[in-house]
């Protein structure tokens, strides 16, 4: 038994999933594998800049680098996407928007204008423009939480609201999902 063989028994015992060429993959076929999970407290800094969290640092996918696309996101949080996520969003979900329809098109532009591709620096954090802290009403700390795909950034106030809705909520969403067929 070869070498390679040898660490694909090996990966795939302990729960990765690997190809012949070595390379990460899921039995769904979907390329998207990385996987932002957790929660995380972090400061940010006079200058608006907030830590990414290693281990989420260490989950972006090799076309995102040390780049991530922050934008506006819904109940008043800021969304951070690597590029395949974003690439993803930009291409599915910013085509129904109607350049010819006035409220969409001033939508897209206020969601345009506030999104922004920016670098995690040397010491892992990244820029948060003024507006987008204004937008999460972020002072002082940053709760970072993973939503498997990309990951959010909000107040503590927010994090308490989404904590306690989940934490009510989830039984009843499994048994319906569960009750439509959708997981068994």
């Amino acid at each position: 038994m070869t070498f390679q063989r040898i660490l694909i028994i090996f990966v795939v015992m302990n729960g990765e999933k690997i190809n012949v060429n070595g390379e990460k993959i899921n039995l769904s076929g979907d390329k998207r594998i990385y996987n932002f999970t957790g929660v995380y407290f972090h400061n940010i800094d006079e200058k608006g800049r907030v830590a990414v969290p290693l281990s989420f640092r260490l989950a972006l996918p090799q076309e995102s680098k040390d780049r991530l696309f922050i934008s506006p996101g819904l109940s008043k949080t800021i969304f951070c996407y690597p590029t395949p996520e974003w690439e993803r969003f930009r291409d599915r979900i910013l085509p129904f928007f109607s350049y010819y329809e006035e409220s969409e098109r001033k939508i897209l532009w206020w969601f345009s204008l506030n999104t922004f591709e920016t670098a995690i620096d040397n010491q892992g954090r990244i820029l948060l423009s003024e507006d987008l802290r204004r937008w999460a009403n972020l002072s002082k700390v940053a709760v970072i939480f993973g939503a498997v795909y990309y990951f959010v950034i909000c107040n503590e106030e927010k994090y308490k609201e989404i904590k306690m809705y989940g934490e009510s909520n989830y039984e009843n969403f499994i048994k319906k999902l569960y009750e439509n067929g959708k997981i068994r």
